[in-house]
């Protein structure tokens, strides 16, 4: 199979592998109607998941929330499928767990909002569980193709992200003299999706091999300076913390995927990107530790650090107070 070099190829794979379809479909004994309708329904649903996929990875951090509409009209039109009875519910264990737990959390939801009196004015703040009602329904359409294509189509997306988020993210800090914020519009959300486009990258090049772990590591080269251009504290210490779970993870395959080369430039990289964000990183940090100090010595919680720690506390009194069926929707 030709290697994984750029969007061309993922289309050239998932031809092959309709090709294979079409092939098994000719040979087969069926009439030549079904055969007819079931090639079509395969071709048609491979390049609609091939797309999708490459679309919902490759453009959060560049379109923003306008993603979460082409999601939310995927999940949409796979539930009428399975309605239709054109493509079956996935049976796996792996995601009928998943979806026990996400369908239990919306119960909770709608339960907690109803035991409180939610007024018929608050009612679209339910809207956010649909995404979790969704969520079996897509992954039902996703099955209906190889996986190793939407896993190509994921990481393919997720290099697109990452280069296209650090090239927004420097026109944004330098030229608009703003704070990255991507298409998002909103710093933290724009960090979010840039952290897991860049964790996608990395293990994808730790666990595909040396076809395409030039351009993932650098996509998640990119990654970072992305996150740096967007100063969310929080999300560097996630993006830190999940880089060493997932090198800890391949940690067997460094050596097979790293030439001296790669890891010297990396090196050299990650050095200078270290250098360059000095004065920001840094400046950023000491806000952190003023902050705690106004806090914990002034009893000032009126910072960002300091509403935060405000926030976890009532948080917390909530709870206590109301255990088990919580205030509704807030």
């Amino acid at each position: 199979m030709k290697e994984w070099g750029s969007v061309s190829s993922l289309v050239w794979s998932t031809r092959k592998q309709d090709a294979g379809v079409e092939s098994a479909c000719r040979k087969s004994e069926w009439p030549f109607e079904m055969k007819r309708l079931l090639l079509v329904h395969r071709l048609n649903i491979n390049m609609v998941n091939r797309y999708f996929t490459l679309a919902v990875t490759a453009l959060p951090p560049i379109l923003g929330s306008l993603v979460s509409v082409l999601w939310h009209c995927g999940g949409i039109y796979s539930v009428g499928m399975i309605l239709a009875r054109r493509q079956p519910l996935t049976k796996d264990r792996q995601i009928a767990v998943l979806t026990a737990f996400a369908y239990i959390y919306v119960v909770c939801g709608v339960t907690s909002a109803v035991t409180n009196s939610i007024a018929s004015a608050e009612l679209p703040k339910l809207l956010p569980l649909v995404t979790f009602l969704l969520f079996p329904f897509v992954y039902s359409t996703w099955c209906l193709s190889d996986k190793r294509t939407i896993a190509h189509a994921c990481f393919i997306g997720s290099m697109i992200a990452c280069f296209g988020a650090v090239a927004l993210a420097m026109i944004q800090f330098h030229i608009l003299d703003i704070r990255a914020e991507g298409g998002a519009g909103n710093s933290l959300v724009f960090s979010q999706v840039v952290a897991m486009s860049g964790a996608i990258c990395l293990a994808a090049a730790l666990s595909i091999g040396k076809k395409m772990a030039l351009p993932l590591l650098g996509a998640f080269l990119a990654s970072l300076v992305a996150l740096i251009y967007a100063e969310s504290r929080m999300v560097w210490l996630s993006m830190f913390c999940t880089t060493a779970l997932i090198l800890w993870i391949y940690r067997r395959n460094l050596s097979h995927v790293l030439s001296k080369r790669m890891a010297l430039g990396g090196i050299i990289i990650l050095a200078i990107i270290a250098i360059a964000s000095f004065d920001l990183v840094s400046s950023r940090l000491q806000e952190v530790l003023n902050d705690l100090d106004h806090a914990f010595t002034q009893g000032d919680y009126g910072t960002s650090v300091g509403q935060r720690l405000a926030l976890w506390q009532i948080g917390l009194n909530l709870v206590q107070e109301s255990p088990l069926l919580g205030y509704g929707i807030l």
